[in-house]
């Protein structure tokens, strides 16, 4: 069994140990030493990351007690380790900030923690049940006032025997000796991950988003520096709106809803200017018994099936086509004959989807120019 410098030490980021075994295994090397500080990937925890007899490690997991090492060349004998002391920091300010929210919002609503997992950039974590923004909001605050207290990250072992001694959350039945953390007045739960040893270290504690996942909901977060640097890129880009609408910062959000509001305006005021214009263009066509097609440039996707219904007053079949060679969006209408026939056919030639009901079809065409298309369109009404 390997032994766990780890859980010892969690500040201990060096150490030197005896190679036990070192097999190739592809393109990496399987290493298993008699005891190692490189946490192994588990708990929702990614593995640390370093150095090894000088080879890169590549990943850590353990297998039946032993810490398995993999490496990018071999080594033997007895090797110093270096374990990435930043990545390692991150591991626990994120571990223990998730600890910290997870514990109040169980003491807070009785909702397990089902999901959990430390990403490149955020941190999910997932309940059996909901929460209001305004709820995670005030948790929050209660995290953070459990961050400012700086109060012990504690650990307790739990023999066999001792289990029903305490209360404590855990996601599944562990058999054996049960590794709990303990912070007061937030959480007490089972868990093989690193930790800070004092909640200081986690810096703050910031909920980034708040979504609907499965019977609760699934919260992503950031603690420490990680939750620093996304509140400075959040800065950064309230400072860069703040600049092109020439306001302050605390007043871009009204800024741009006048702006949408604005936009908004604009917008149909275009539509109905390019409605007029396309009414005008198509006022002096000729009755038709087949089809009439007008590929738009004035009128909005939106409109389509109304200007197609403009055409089908004077023609078995009107139809328009919005965008460009082979990405066109297009509108049917006919108050002669069903179109659910000709639309199929219609998308089958023309690598389009599309549907609806027997006198309007709309969907879009990902092949054919307007003339190959208005061609075709022709000879099926011909």
């Amino acid at each position: 069994m390997t032994r766990k410098l780890y859980y010892e030490d969690v500040m201990q980021m060096h150490f030197n140990a005896k190679v036990i075994s070192c097999l190739q295994d592809g393109e990496s090397w399987r290493v298993i030493l008699d005891q190692t500080a490189f946490y192994p990937e588990g708990g929702g925890q990614p593995a640390d990351r370093g150095i090894l007899g000088g080879k890169k490690v590549l990943d850590v997991q353990e297998e039946n007690g032993e810490v398995v090492h993999w490496l990018d060349g071999a080594v033997s004998g007895c090797v110093s380790g270096e374990v990435d002391e930043h990545f390692r920091f991150d591991m626990m300010q994120q571990h223990t900030g998730e600890h910290i929210l997870s514990g109040l919002i169980c003491r807070t609503f009785g909702y397990s923690n089902v999901g959990f997992h430390i990403g490149s950039e955020l941190v999910t974590v997932d309940f059996s049940g909901p929460i209001t923004e305004e709820e995670l909001l005030m948790l929050e605050k209660k995290a953070n006032e459990i961050v400012w207290r700086n109060v012990p990250v504690q650990e307790i072992i739990l023999k066999e025997g001792e289990k029903d001694t305490m209360s404590y959350r855990s996601k599944k039945e562990i058999r054996g000796d049960v590794r709990i953390i303990q912070i007061e007045d937030a959480d007490t739960c089972a868990c093989c991950g690193t930790h800070v040893l004092m909640t200081g270290a986690v810096g703050q504690i910031k909920a980034v988003s708040l979504q609907k996942y499965k019977q609760g909901v699934r919260i992503e977060m950031l603690s420490g520096e990680r939750a620093l640097d996304y509140e400075n890129r959040m800065l950064a880009q309230i400072r860069k709106i703040g600049r092109q609408l020439s306001v302050q910062q605390e007043d871009t959000a009204d800024a741009v809803l006048h702006l949408e509001k604005e936009c908004m305006a604009l917008r149909g005021e275009k539509n109905r200017l390019g409605m007029h214009l396309f009414e005008k263009e198509v006022e002096h066509f000729d009755d038709t018994e087949g089809a009439r097609v007008v590929h738009s440039e004035q009128i909005a996707l939106t409109q389509a099936g109304k200007a197609a219904s403009i055409l089908a007053q004077k023609a078995k079949v009107g139809m328009v086509l919005v965008g460009k060679d082979r990405e066109w969006q297009f509108a049917a209408v006919s108050r002669q004959t069903d179109l659910r026939t000709f639309a199929r056919e219609l998308c089958k030639a023309f690598e389009g989807r599309g549907g609806g009901k027997p006198d309007i079809v709309q969907g879009s065409l990902k092949a054919g120019t307007f003339e190959e298309v208005n061609s075709w369109v022709s000879s099926f009404f011909g």
